[in-house]
């Protein structure tokens, strides 16, 4: 579950070039995308996504490197 801000962060030592972070809604609609800084940490705050299931992708230089699913409270 998420607080009223979360991070997601990624081991910089496996990126290699832009990375980002894309959020889904449940029937996989693009809802946010979001830059990982250079230390590999995004902020998703809760403000501005409704309560309920997402699904998200990190991506780095385009290759989806990640993916999960997270609940929002």
């Amino acid at each position: 579950m998420l607080s009223c801000a979360t991070k997601i962060k990624v081991d910089k030592t496996v990126l290699h070039g832009a990375a980002e972070v894309v959020i889904y809604d449940i029937v996989g609609k693009e809802i946010s995308r979001l830059s990982l800084d250079a230390s590999g940490e995004a902020e998703i705050s809760k403000e501005n996504v409704a309560e309920g299931i997402y699904l998200f992708k990190i991506f780095n230089s385009g290759n989806m490197i990640a993916g999960g699913k997270m609940i929002i409270q």
